[in-house]
């Protein structure tokens, strides 16, 4: 919600893949919610108009990865 603006003003798409089921995730709310902003917030950033951005939730046995990707130029 905090970067939807943000994504519809650039025309961007964004793709959101997550589990069937939800993933219990041991850490700081307001942390982990600003480390998603701060990804979301660079991804729309720096791809250009019309780019995507994709997120994926992964779930491993003793871990979860959240993985975004965006079409823009920048880090891997």
């Amino acid at each position: 919600q905090t970067v939807a603006p943000w994504i519809e003003s650039r025309e961007q798409r964004l793709a959101v893949d997550l589990p069937p089921f939800p993933a219990h995730v041991d850490g700081d709310p307001v942390r982990l919610e600003q480390l998603v902003v701060n990804l979301l917030t660079n991804a729309t950033k720096f791809t250009p108009k019309g780019g995507r951005i994709d997120v994926a939730l992964r779930l491993a046995p003793h871990d979860v990865r959240l993985e975004v990707r965006d079409t823009g130029r920048g880090l891997e």
